[in-house]
């Protein structure tokens, strides 16, 4: 748990904060022993550590940023297919709707 405060803060204050929202009436001191030892039972799931919660939501947004970041052409690409669409249908819908002069 040290090199967890250590090397990333941002995880140990996420654990403590998933404890809190988990356990409300917990002490207002979290020992490290308490954080690696708490198991949770979430709705429908077997029962977890809530470090193993915790390290799974961060794996599944990592993995998220990583996959977004290897498919930005391609999602830049649907962009601006996209918007070249929407800006022929806008085209298409105001020629249509100005009457014809004969």
């Amino acid at each position: 748990m040290l090199e967890i405060k250590t090397l990333n803060p941002k995880i140990h204050a996420s654990l403590i904060d998933t404890y809190r929202q988990i356990d409300p009436l917990a002490d207002a001191e979290i020992s490290d022993g308490d954080l690696v030892d708490k198991v949770v039972r979430l709705p429908n799931k077997p029962e977890q550590f809530l470090t193993s919660i915790v390290f799974q939501q961060f794996i599944v947004g990592y993995e998220a940023g990583l996959w977004s970041t290897r498919m930005h052409d391609k999602i830049e690409e649907a962009i601006v297919q996209i918007k070249q669409e929407r800006l022929l249908n806008m085209i298409q819908s105001d020629t249509s709707a100005v009457p014809m002069m004969t």
